[in-house]
């Protein structure tokens, strides 16, 4: 019951919506760092493979070149003039023995000529001879090793069954080739109980086959060095050949039993192939590159694990590096822990603070909740009052606006009627504006038509003498017609005298006098139509000259007219200047009451508001006192289901 009670408190909300989450952030946070220092730990393992491979490549590399090197400096100097001394010849091999303790050196002559020897055992370097160096068929082939005492003492001793070594086969077949100056390497093999690999180069004399130099490398020396960097580092290494046969291999898993690292030594010498790893290792080792990075399956304890290849320049020998599983996850637990323990740390501080500060709120806010309660009472009784004020003042506030409004609405028509009469006395002065224009247009019309008559009398002038002296013209054609007829009648006479050849001029001279009866007759009507025009012409004039004195007198008397009705038109123009001035004067009356019934109605709505809203008050501080009540509960975790 006290558990439930303190589920349902206040106290019991922070902890359920405050700390739990608190904690799942915190967990987050968490997972999201531990999934990164993961990925960091894998990429850092990557790049400590791939760098330890590349270190066991130098060091391979860098005795590759010095065995390289002392081969080709020795079949330099056997072909340089040492190939016909044996003395010397033995005496340069050891030297170059002793330089380097890591190789032994070997040479084999061609017969040339030396006695067969019984087979001979090695023999200290420190008493050679040539037949020391000379196999059972008389062949000069030394060999230069160390024994396997403490000191490492140097042997001489003959090379038995020579044409049987792969070396030597490879070399004399190189150079029937053409391949003189090819390196020969040799795969790991074992010799007199050890692995071991040789560098080799054939031997020209005047350009003839003369034999084999070279120098054999113990690969135990290349062994103990990646045993001892496997456990230095803690790492699994390998080293292939180019033929994929194992040279060798070391578990360096701090985790690894007994029975794992003889393993892994055990696979020394033997083809891929041939051991547990032919299967997890053939993809790896089968990508090109020198460097490749990749997982495979550790066969021993079918762990997937990084591992880096890396190849070796000289001889395209293989260096592989595995990083074991225990490795990685100790070195990701090892930070992890850390990571775990500032978690745990972070969430107890967390969850203590939020708890603490929890219980502190919860006591403030059950003091806050008892005064908030006796100011909701106040407020109650406060809010009582302003309603019974806001109901009084909303009464009052609707007489006001109904006063207003009847006022408002007498104010609107009386607007009304003296728009219209505005509007009468604007059409007034309209229709006189226009009849004044009218006036004046009359005036200008009368002004022209005066002087159109004018114009008319003095062109009728004009044409009555023009008729004038059209007669005179008709005078002179009659008396042209007269003097014609006479000339045609003595044409006729003369006609008649000349006989028969002035009868053709006597029809023309009749022809003649018939034109001038035609002309004479025409001039006479000419005559009598311009005295029947010069006859209306006269009477238009007068006429015309009596009109012309009524239009002088009518545009008198429309100018005197225009004078009389421009001064009615002004009196009309401030007749509706003043109903304008009125009018505008009612406008704003009547603006000014609306106003004043527009912020009645407001007042009267804000009235009402008031007292809506001093209700809604009423309402809240009930609401508030039952909040209170609950939010006691709540606190104290007094809730029913």
């Amino acid at each position: 019951m006290i558990l439930k009670k303190f589920r349902r408190g206040l106290l019991g909300q922070f902890v359920k919506f405050g700390v739990l989450p608190s904690v799942l952030v915190v967990v987050a946070i968490v997972a999201i760092t531990t999934s990164l220092s993961i990925g960091s730990k894998r990429m850092d393992a990557r790049e400590l493979a791939t760098a330890e491979a590349e270190y066991i490549c130098s060091r391979g590399e860098t005795f590759d070149q010095k065995a390289i090197g002392t081969v080709t400096a020795m079949a330099l100097a056997i072909e340089n003039g040492l190939y016909s001394k044996k003395a010397d010849t033995l005496k340069y091999a050891k030297a170059v023995t002793e330089a380097n303790p890591m190789f032994g050196v070997f040479i084999v002559y061609e017969a040339i000529g030396a006695a067969a020897k019984s087979s001979l055992g090695p023999t200290a370097a420190s008493e050679i001879t040539i037949d020391q160096a000379t196999d059972a068929n008389g062949r000069f082939v030394p060999s230069f090793t160390r024994d396997s005492t403490p000191s490492h003492s140097l042997v001489l001793r003959p090379i038995n069954n020579v044409g049987e070594y792969e070396y030597y086969k490879t070399a004399k077949q190189n150079f029937a080739n053409g391949n003189a100056s090819k390196m020969i390497v040799t795969e790991p093999h074992m010799h007199e109980g050890e692995l071991v690999t040789e560098f080799a180069l054939p031997i020209s004399i005047d350009g003839k086959f003369a034999g084999v130099v070279g120098v054999t490398r113990p690969l135990v020396f290349a062994n103990e060095a990646i045993k001892q960097l496997a456990i230095e580092s803690g790492l699994n290494m390998y080293l292939l050949t180019d033929k994929d046969n194992f040279v060798t291999a070391y578990a360096g898993d701090i985790t690894a039993t007994e029975q794992m690292r003889a393993t892994f030594e055990s696979i020394s010498g033997k083809p891929l192939d041939k051991t547990p790893w032919a299967t997890s290792l053939r993809t790896l080792l089968a990508q090109s590159g020198k460097n490749v990075l990749g997982t495979a399956v550790n066969p021993l304890n079918n762990a997937e694990t990084i591992h880096a290849m890396t190849r070796v320049a000289l001889n395209d020998w293989k260096v592989v590096v595995e990083i074991p599983r225990a490795r990685l996850v100790h070195e990701i637990w090892s930070d992890l822990w850390l990571d775990l323990l500032v978690g745990v740390v972070g969430i107890i501080i967390m969850a203590t603070l939020i708890l603490l500060t929890a219980t502190k709120v919860v006591g403030e806010v059950s003091g806050v909740t008892v005064a908030i309660s006796s100011t909701a009472i106040e407020m109650a009784g406060s809010s009582r009052q302003q309603e019974s004020v806001s109901q009084s003042f909303g009464a009052s506030s609707v007489e006001i606006a109904a006063a207003v409004r009847q006022i408002t609405v007498t104010g609107s028509e009386l607007l009304r009627k003296m728009e219209t009469i505005s509007k009468a006395a604007s059409e007034s002065s309209q229709n006189a504006s226009e009849g004044r224009v009218g006036v004046q247009a009359m005036g200008a019309t009368m002004e022209g038509l005066a002087s159109a008559t004018s114009n008319v009398a003095e062109r009728l002038s004009m044409i009555f003498e023009k008729a004038s002296s059209i007669n005179s013209i008709v005078d002179a054609i009659t008396k042209v017609s007269d003097q014609t007829n006479l000339l045609s009648v003595n044409a006729a006479i003369e006609a008649e005298k000349a006989g028969d050849s002035g009868r053709g001029f006597l029809v023309v001279a009749r022809e003649i006098r018939r034109l001038a009866d035609q002309t004479a007759a025409a001039t006479l009507d000419i005559e009598k139509n311009v005295q029947q025009m010069q006859a209306v012409v006269s009477g238009g004039v007068m006429e015309m000259d009596r009109f012309s004195e009524q239009v002088r007198r009518g545009v008198t008397n429309v100018g005197e007219v225009g004078q009389r009705l421009t001064k009615v038109i002004d009196q009309v123009g401030s007749v509706e200047s003043s109903f304008s001035e009125v009018t505008e004067g009612m406008q704003s009356q009547v603006q000014g009451a609306d106003q004043i019934r527009q912020a009645m109605d407001a007042l009267t709505q804000n009235a009402s508001r008031a007292q809506e809203a001093t209700s809604e008050f009423s309402q809240a501080a009930a609401a508030l006192r039952e909040s209170i009540m609950s939010l006691r509960k709540v606190i104290g975790g007094d809730i029913t289901a």
